[in-house]
């Protein structure tokens, strides 16, 4: 997980221990990170109802 490895790589070099994270960072340079997925479109329809009492309200008048 590159969010992890990113997260390994900061503790060790923040703690003096960066010589550990060699590997780490061959990892992310090797490794891109990958594409986020897109969500597809989906077209929402809508319906515009009248209301039944505005309806009633016409019909009176």
């Amino acid at each position: 997980n590159p969010k992890n490895t990113r997260f390994s790589i900061n503790f060790f070099t923040s703690i003096g221990l960066g010589g550990l994270t060699d590997d780490l960072r061959e990892f992310l340079r090797t490794n891109p990170p990958p594409a986020t997925p897109v969500e597809p479109v989906v077209p929402v329809k809508t319906e515009i109802k009248e209301d039944e009492d505005f309806k009633d309200r016409e019909r009176m008048q």
